[in-house]
């Protein structure tokens, strides 16, 4: 009777013995793809779900349904934490550079001002080399007030002033020039702010002066634009820091996870007692069989 049992639990069909057998049956037990309706959000890369997948498979080498399951739930949770984290990536970036509130900037010295406002946006244009040229410019736009500019210094303007060049074209779109050659700017006329007419060329010398005089302001107090800018992104991040809304996500997320790593451990551990256990089982009805045999 003794060899008989024996026998029969040698025999029996458990599955895959080897660990590379055992390792490719748990991974087509996880990898069914019926979870990619339910677990890739629109938007989301499934392959990189499938890397995290193919990470705890490796470090887990799951060999059963209990172990398939938890490792799944692994690989789950460690996604979800992942598009959390980007979720309050994108929520804090957003609001970070969210438009300035009028309770924001009310107090504020250069915020305040609507000039500065409307300049936000590209306030990294102002740097020294920006303001250097806009003080060769306007040197030039000066001396050009003192006498007559003639046509083929205009038609040079692009190489050798080319930020006077750039105020000068976008004047000359404003007036809403037909044909605007060196010879029609220098002698067409317009009415000016005070409704008085006016060679265009002597009127857009002195906005160019403005125009240019502004990109100096700009690079001189960029910094402390910056400063005020910092201060009330600080103040949102700390009210976003606030919300405990995230953090219970995330303290969620931690402890199931935690929780599925310790009940996987525990489970692994406990088959590798039931081996051992099993192992001696054998041994002892082995040496049984021989015993009787003899």
């Amino acid at each position: 009777m003794a060899k008989s049992s024996s026998v029969t639990k040698s025999n029996r069909s458990g599955g895959p013995q080897s660990d590379e057998g055992k390792k490719i049956a748990s991974q087509n037990a996880l990898k069914t793809g019926a979870y990619s309706n339910t677990l890739i959000l629109p938007g989301e890369d499934e392959s990189q779900y499938r890397q995290i997948e193919d990470q705890f498979i490796s470090d887990f080498r799951p060999e059963d349904m209990a172990e398939i399951a938890m490792v799944r739930d692994l690989a789950v949770l460690a996604w979800k934490k992942i598009r959390l984290e980007n979720l309050e990536l994108r929520f804090t970036l957003a609001r970070l550079d969210a438009p300035l509130r009028y309770s924001e900037k009310c107090d504020t010295e250069y915020l305040s001002s609507d000039r500065v406002g409307l300049e936000l946006d590209s306030l990294s244009r102002y740097t020294d080399e920006l303001k250097n040229e806009a003080g060769l410019a306007i040197s030039y736009a000066k001396e050009l007030q003192l006498r007559e500019a003639t046509t083929s210094e205009l038609e040079a303007l692009d190489e050798a002033y080319p930020l006077l060049h750039q105020v000068l074209v976008k004047h000359i779109n404003h007036y809403g020039f037909t044909n605007p050659t060196a010879k029609n700017v220098l002698r067409c006329e317009i009415e000016n702010d005070d409704g008085q007419t006016e060679l265009f060329w002597s009127y857009f010398l002195k906005i160019a002066i403005e125009d240019l005089n502004k990109i100096i302001w700009f690079c001189d107090h960029r910094p402390k634009i910056e400063q005020e800018l910092e201060v009330i992104k600080d103040k949102r991040l700390m009210e976003l820091m606030e919300n405990e809304k995230p953090s219970r996500a995330f303290d969620d997320l931690r402890r199931n996870f935690y929780r599925t790593l310790s009940e996987l451990r525990k489970h692994q551990e406990w088959k590798r007692k039931m081996q051992v256990v099993d192992v001696a089982s054998r041994n002892v009805v082995d040496s049984g069989e021989e015993g009787g045999s003899e």
